[in-house]
């Protein structure tokens, strides 16, 4: 991630969850509150902000009537833009990602999962933007060799990506296969011992991981994960059916990429492993780039006859 500190707006009716969101993120971020739309929209005229936390419910303009607004003007439609929401309404998420928001919060937000969905879209717009200046280096070198007679090199090509999900709970297996499995290869394990088994012959491209498991719990299983030089990097979703705000924020130290509440919203499950699939395609498309580049300018001749 960028090192500058980046500056999120928090935009809610509810001067509590102004208050707590400024004092959580104040240490990492410069945070602005506003109490309405209407005053996002002014301030937006002479202030970009990294990321906004928008609120659905509210008077007069609320976040999908706002949204729709940001997306409209090109000065702000590339916007991070996080919805939080007090309703349980299991249709009013997927509406609302239709808009464009890139997350969906319920509040009141578990604060250790607050700050990992920050971060994470803070890196992949960061990601972005050292591709797109990758990528200008990349095609004057590729337009500078093709000029001598070379042949362009075939980008990163995608492929279907496989998901391993471990929980003891069959049901869960069932619906993850079930929603998953159109847009995944989909291995189901209901132990944290029949994972590592497996990992030994197939490394896959992200896990969803049960915390409460017998025998070898979660926990238990990352740890030996991020010990291990061929999984450590393994992106892992925790899968929990407990609200215990310290086990989300022990599970996120151990280096899990995010966390998600049972019984599992497909919208949500879908959002967030498509999230951690995008950051690491652009971990490996930077590599490949720079790799790219750096054989390329130690081919070229640079001494002047």
């Amino acid at each position: 991630m960028d090192k500058e500190r980046k500056t999120i707006f928090i935009v809610d009716d509810d001067q509590t969850i102004l208050a707590v969101g400024a004092n959580v993120l104040g240490e990492y971020y410069d945070v602005l509150t506003l109490n309405s739309g209407t005053k996002l929209m002014k301030t937006l005229e002479n202030n970009i902000p990294d990321l906004i936390l928008l609120d659905i419910e509210m008077p007069e303009m609320n976040g999908l009537d706002v949204i729709k607004l940001l997306k409209r003007n090109p000065e702000t439609a590339q916007i991070p833009v996080i919805f939080l929401t007090g309703k349980k309404d299991t249709d009013l998420e997927p509406e609302a990602m239709s808009y464009g928001a890139v997350d969906y919060i319920n509040k009141p937000p578990s604060v250790p999962r607050l700050l990992k969905r920050i971060e994470n879209q803070l890196l992949l717009e960061s990601q972005k933007r050292k591709l797109v200046a990758q990528n200008n280096e990349q095609t004057t070198a590729v337009c500078r060799n093709l000029s001598e007679g070379e042949t362009a090199d075939e980008s990163l090509k995608e492929t279907r990506k496989t998901i391993f999900m471990v929980d003891d709970d069959p049901t869960i297996l069932a619906v993850g296969v079930n929603v998953l499995g159109e847009h995944y290869d989909v291995l189901t394990l209901n132990s944290g011992a029949k994972l590592l088994k497996a990992i030994e012959k197939n490394i896959p491209d992200l896990i969803l991981l049960d915390i409460e498991m017998p025998e070898m719990n979660g926990l238990d299983v990352i740890k030996l994960l991020k010990c291990n030089a061929k999984t450590a990097e393994i992106p892992v979703i925790f899968l929990t059916g407990s609200k215990d705000a310290d086990i989300q924020l022990e599970g996120m130290s151990f280096g899990a990429a995010d966390y998600l509440n049972k019984p599992l919203s497909p919208p949500s499950l879908l959002k967030r492993i498509e999230m951690q699939m995008l950051i690491e395609s652009q971990k490996q498309k930077l590599f490949h780039q720079k790799n790219e580049l750096a054989n390329r300018f130690a081919g070229t001749n640079w001494s002047h006859n």
